[in-house]
Parts: C-alpha cells; structure tokens; sequence
C-alpha cells in the first residue's frame, strides 16, 4: 500500500513539474510580447491596434477602449481596411511616420456590405494606453499562472490539478495578446498565434469538460464504464487545434471563419456542461457535491459576466467594448485569485461539515447504554469486501488510493464507500468509520 500511495505521490510531482516548466515558458513568451510592444510607447499611431491575418487582410482591433481617437471618430472593432489616405494599408507605417500629432488621415472601411470613409487624427501611443491594452493582459496571464501554482501544490486532488492547467491555458491566450496587432509598425507573428492562441481555449474547453465529469463521486462509476468519456474532449480539442491549424496551410484561408465558428461551439458545449453540473450539484443531498457546485457555480456566473461584459454585448451593440467592459477588464486580474479563494473555502468548509456528523456520531455513543446488546445482524451487516473497505477508511486512504491497494477499479471502489455508509446510516465517511467503532467493527 505504502508503494501505491509513493506511486501517485511521484506522479503528482511530475505533473507539479510540468505545470512549472509550461509556466515559466508562457511566463518568458508574455514577457518576450511586452518587450515587442514597448518600443512603441510614444510613437505616432492612429489611435487604435491594427490585427492581420493572411486570409482577410488588416482591419481594427476588437479590444480597443472606446475612449481612444479611433473609436471616438466612427472606426469600430473588426472594420475591415480597404486604404489609408488612398494608399495601400500595408503602408501605414510610413504614414505614420510622415505625419505629425493632430494631423488628420482617412480610412476606407468595410463594415459588412458597406464602404465608408472615417477620418482620424494621429495621436500618440502614450505608456497609459500601452497598459490599457497590453499590460492588463499581461497580468491577467501571471494572476493565473500564480492561481495555478496554489492549486497545483495539492497532490491529492486530482479535479484541483484539472483547474490548474485550466488555468495555465487561460494564461497563455493571455500572454498571446502581447504579439497581436500592431501600433506603429507592423507585426504579425504566427507562430505565437498557433502555439500560444490556437491551444488555449480547446484545451481549456476540455479540461472544464473534464473536471465536471469527476465533479460528483458517482459519476466515477459512469466513467468506468465508458472510459471514452474522457478521452472524448481531448480527442475534440485536438480536431479543433488541428482545424485550425489546416487554415494556415496553402488554400485553407477560406474555412478560417469557419474554424473560428468551431471556436466558439467548443467554448459553448465547455460553458453549458459547467453551468448545469452545478445546478444538478446544488440538488443532491450530499454536503460535498453542493459545496463544490457552489464554487464552481459562482465562477462560472462571475466569468460570464467577465465574457458578455467586456466582449459579446459591448461588440454587438457598438462594435466594440464599452465602457463597461473598460471597468471590467481590470477584474480579470484578481478574478483567477478570486476563484482559488472560492475553491480554498470550499475545501476548508467540507472537512468542518464532515467534523460535525463525526462529533454526532460520537454524541451517539456517549448517549448509549455502555454495554449495550446489539443484534448480529446490525454489529456486522458488512460483506467481506466491505470490511476490507472499511479498514482501509479508518486509516484516512481516498477512493483511488483503496483502489489501487485492493486491486479493483476506483468506481467500485466509491461503490462500495456509499453500500457502507448506506447499510451503517451515515452520511459521510469520517461518520462511518465513528459508527463502525461504535459497533465493534473495528
């Protein structure tokens, strides 16, 4: 049992090994993306972030504050740009370059079936607005790489280990943003965007996914009889990552809006699945299950609110993040520490309620006759697995670790767990083990 138990220890470690490495690499690429911005700080700009891509050219940002020149005279978020001062885009740079503050210079833009002509000063891309687009970004990533690290550090909680790397993919298409868009010059760097963007939400996706499946203790029986089940995210996270990638290939520009559509599925499946694992959480008898839908169920509430407040709303009613998503955008920040707090709580609560049927088990006892006849059949209404079982409990061992010393699979494991606390009418494990004691079973 002792090697069981160094086994899944060791294979802890490593995974605590991996998530640093990963997150010392995404650390240096967001850090790589700042220094690649900073040399624009107070050179010429035409008050908002040009975005490239190779199969629809250059157009305006999605992210730009709405109090910036560009958004002030009329550009919104993804207008698609034809020409600038009756040029070709490509040649913003030198634009720029030739004129000074104040001076004004006309866009030709596509926005939807129509072509309109905004015309903009030049302003100055000020440290202010470096961090108002770059540098909250950035500590968004670090927030949840450090969120992370917290969660990772515990070697016995598999489902904290998923939210771990959750995090750590939301880091990185965090870190992304330092090398999208271009200010003064341009830029365009896809290899970050399909080794730091691409990954990030499909594999987010399926870790939620993931976690949600081991959310309830029971479903570990339904994931012992379909193992796809787990597997099957991951396999559709990479359809999705390679999708993506096959855009980029010679002719595969045209399904780019389609891959980005496919985005936004995965993002929606991942989304409904933690909204109504909570809700079904918040409705079983079980302390733990509710404590756990709590948590997750307040995330979930407050990261849509993050997502529809500063993105979707804002974009469909003016093209672009409002002033809403302005005050918003600094949350994201403290909202992975936020939600560590929210899961430290919940663990801390779970052992108090736990502690408390186990004293009212205990009360039971002190409230018995001392010598109190009982019937066989309720002194040892246990199997021999079960006693097996019970042993093991009484020395603290978890679900997986009873499996791995008794030989048998982790939901029959759990089975047997829940026929204990059934036949002994307790409702949690430390109360079963006080009952089992009560009636001489160990």
């Amino acid at each position: 049992m002792e090697t069981r138990i160094f086994r899944s220890q060791n294979k802890a470690r490593l995974l605590q090994a991996l998530y640093l490495g990963l997150a010392l690499f995404l650390a240096l690429a967001g850090s790589g993306g700042m220094l690649r911005v900073l040399p624009e700080v107070n050179q010429t700009f035409g008050g908002f972030v040009w975005v490239y891509d190779t199969y629809g050219g250059l157009s305006v940002a999605s992210e730009i504050p709405s109090h910036w020149p560009g958004l002030e005279q009329g550009l919104r978020g993804a207008d698609r740009i034809l020409a600038i001062d009756g040029q070709d885009p490509m040649g913003f740079p030198l634009v720029y370059e030739n004129k000074r503050v104040g001076e004004t210079t006309a866009y030709l833009l596509e926005r939807g079936s129509k072509q309109l002509t905004v015309l903009v000063p030049v302003s100055r891309f000020t440290a202010e607005r470096f961090f108002q687009f770059y540098g909250i970004l950035f500590l968004t990533g670090l927030s949840c790489l450090l969120a992370g690290y917290v969660l990772i550090r515990d070697p016995q909680e598999q489902a904290l280990r998923l939210l771990a790397f959750m995090l750590l993919a939301i880091a990185s298409a965090a870190f992304y943003h330092g090398y999208s868009g271009s200010v003064h010059r341009f830029y365009y760097n896809q290899p970050a965007l399909l080794l730091l963007w691409v990954p990030s939400y499909p594999i987010a996706s399926a870790l939620l996914i993931h976690f949600t499946l081991i959310f309830f203790p029971r479903s570990i029986l339904l994931l012992q009889r379909h193992p796809w089940l787990v597997r099957l995210p991951y396999s559709g996270a990479l359809a999705v990552m390679l999708f993506y990638w096959a855009t980029f290939l010679p002719g595969g520009g045209s399904f780019r809006n389609s891959a980005f559509y496919t985005f936004l599925a995965t993002l929606a499946i991942a989304a409904l699945i933690s909204l109504v694992c909570p809700l079904v959480g918040l409705l079983r008898p079980g302390r733990e299950g509710r404590s756990w839908a709590q948590v997750l169920g307040v995330a979930w509430v407050l990261g849509a609110v993050l997502v529809f407040g500063i993105c979707i709303v804002p974009n469909f009613i003016q093209g672009t993040p409002g002033i809403v998503g302005e005050f918003l955008i600094p949350l994201s920040i403290i909202y992975p520490v936020l939600f560590v707090y929210g899961v430290k709580l919940s663990q801390s609560a779970i052992p108090r309620q736990v502690k408390q049927e186990e004293q009212r088990a205990l009360s039971v006892v002190r409230e018995s006759p001392a010598r109190r006849e009982v019937p066989t059949s309720e002194v040892d209404p246990l199997t021999r697995r079960e006693r097996e079982v019970l042993h093991l409990l009484a020395l603290g061992l978890k679900d997986r670790e009873i499996a791995e010393t008794l030989l048998i699979s982790e939901g029959t494991a759990h089975k047997h767990v829940e026929n204990i606390r059934a036949k002994l009418g307790v409702r949690s494990r430390t109360a079963a083990v006080a009952e089992a004691r009560r009636r001489g079973l160990l």
